[in-house]
């Protein structure tokens, strides 16, 4: 036999072993009871369901505590704008004249 061929058997031969011996491991692994879960009692559901509704009513109540929060933030930015609006407004009316910039009115803020 060639050395060339010799190899090529070689290489084959331990590629059959390799499959076989992994086919062999497969087979022979234990179960290890599927991953199934255990029923609990209802005693232990009752308290998870318990826990479950005090934690979604908490996430709840911060939610809303957070969007007051920012609705009032909101509010009071819209404030400092319209003030800020009305004061550049007056200041403008109060230096026009001919030689300058003409007077220029704003629309009034909206109403709330």
């Amino acid at each position: 036999m060639t050395r060339r061929r010799w190899h090529k058997r070689a290489l084959l031969g331990g590629g059959l072993v390799l499959v076989a011996t992994m086919l062999l491991v497969v087979t022979l692994m234990p179960d290890f009871g599927s991953n199934q879960a255990r029923a609990l009692a209802p005693a232990d559901l009752n308290r998870i369901a318990t826990k479950n509704q005090n934690a979604a009513m908490s996430a709840a109540a911060q939610m809303r505590a957070s969007s007051a929060a920012t609705a009032r933030a909101a509010d009071r930015l819209q404030d400092a704008q319209d003030r800020g609006a009305a004061a550049a407004d007056a200041a403008i009316a109060r230096f026009a004249n001919e030689e300058h910039v003409p007077a220029q009115t704003a629309p009034p803020p909206p109403a709330r």
